[in-house]
């Protein structure tokens, strides 16, 4: 039988051998490789990797680490960080634990820290990697920092009346239009009403815009997208849920909530649970008025109130926060005692439990952000521009909680992960 077939296919090989020879040889002049392709695609290729493989693809060669640092590189997905809560102790964690979404593990081995580690620090809000910081004490905004490169900048003081330092709202935003990073002010004066100041980083001095006709007045969840601030209206004497400041125009706006939004979800126990944020690149916000599950709606054309679609329903497994959508479709949520995330798998409907772990705190803060590597006078653009890098500091002065990895372990729901809001 084996020389019965190679008879056959005699001829078929001598052909073979006959073709070959007459193919032209390689020629590796004409190979292409990922350094030939136009550099839009390079940059469009790297955006798509997480944190990880884009601080090793710095490393490749000088032209991908230009690429990676140019102010025109935009992460595609924002990257989640968890920042450890010390509620008892006289400050709160400087260190953001980078969390590994893209695979199954979630592990956490990525540290960055934000600056001054003695001062209790709050995140304001992120815009294109750069986060505004406020002192916990009067929300004043502080400081403007990026903490992948360690850089940051102090924000001037305003010049204001002593009287007009408490119950500020700030917001960090940046207009395309000016191609300037700006930040709002918003500060209650003497006779009761929101004055608005705008401070543009590299300039010396704020600037009053006067009055502010739709201010919120405790700035419940600040939602930065698309040169924009939002946050959930808290004024009773407005009927308003969405009220917004637009960076281009220097104004103050009203976005439309979903249509069936009414006096319930405007009632204060509904109200200051609904969680704002941005799922997928769109503005999403939560509606816990059913005591049995709770609904997240996504505004799919941005200021259009009929593009709100109702894209999850999820039963009650306690009160949670979206943080963003992972890339096999599954929504992750951080619940709001802290101490734990929880992803949604809307085909299946079941929700997995990570308990967050860690020696020293049992609550977590959950951010949000695009990290960058465009350094901060890059961004600025004025000579003689003050910016710090912390990292030169600090480096060898690193506090026990910042050397630790955060462990997520998969089990069971809590309990008490039902109760009602409190």
């Amino acid at each position: 039988m084996t020389f019965l077939f190679h008879f056959l296919t005699r001829k078929r090989r001598k052909a073979r051998r006959i073709s070959s020879s007459k193919a032209p040889k390689h020629d590796a002049a004409n190979d292409t490789s990922i350094e030939d392709l136009p550099s839009h695609i390079v940059i469009d290729i790297l955006s798509r990797l997480s944190l990880k493989p884009i601080l090793i693809s710095r490393c490749v060669c000088k032209t991908w680490n230009l690429f990676i640092s140019d102010p025109l590189f935009i992460f595609n997905n924002p990257e989640l960080f968890l920042r450890t809560d010390h509620s008892t102790a006289t400050c709160i964690s400087r260190t953001l634990h980078w969390v590994d979404t893209a695979t199954s593990n979630y592990y956490s081995d990525l540290r960055f820290n934000l600056p001054q580690r003695y001062s209790r620090y709050e995140i304001v809000n992120s815009c294109n990697g750069f986060l505004c910081l406020s002192k916990s004490l009067f929300k004043n905004p502080s400081i403007i920092c990026n903490p992948v490169t360690g850089e940051y900048l102090t924000i001037p003081k305003p010049q204001n009346d002593p009287t007009m330092t408490v119950n500020v709202v700030a917001a960090f935003g940046y207009s395309s239009k000016t191609n300037h990073y700006k930040v709002l002010r918003l500060v209650l004066s003497t006779s009761f009403f929101r004055i608005a100041e705008l401070y543009t980083l590299g300039t010396s001095s704020w600037r009053r815009l006067g009055f502010a006709p739709l201010a919120p007045i405790g700035g419940l969840f600040p939602t930065y997208l698309n040169g924009v601030i939002h946050w959930a209206c808290d004024d009773p004497e407005t009927s308003h849920f969405i009220v917004a400041f637009d960076f281009d125009q220097e104004c103050f706006c009203v976005v439309p909530p979903p249509s069936h939004f009414d006096a319930n979800q405007k009632k204060k126990e509904n109200l200051y649970y609904m969680n704002m944020g941005v799922l997928g690149g769109c503005l999403s916000i939560c509606d816990v008025t059913c005591s049995t599950h709770f609904d997240i709606w996504v505004m799919k054309e941005y200021d259009v109130q009929q593009s709100w679609t109702k894209q999850f329903a999820i039963d009650n497994c306690g009160l949670c926060r979206p943080i963003k959508l992972v890339a096999n479709g599954d929504v992750l949520l951080m619940f709001c005692k802290r101490q734990g995330l929880a992803l949604y798998d809307p085909v299946e409907k079941n929700i997995r439990y990570l308990e967050i772990r860690n020696a020293h705190s049992i609550a977590f803060q959950a951010v949000t952000f695009a990290p960058s590597f465009v350094s901060l006078r890059d961004v600025v653009g004025v000579d003689g521009l003050k910016v710090k890098n912390d990292r030169s500091r600090f480096d060898k002065c690193e506090l026990h909680e910042e050397a630790e990895t955060l462990l997520l372990v998969e089990r069971n729901l809590p309990e008490d992960s039902g109760a009602e809001k409190d």
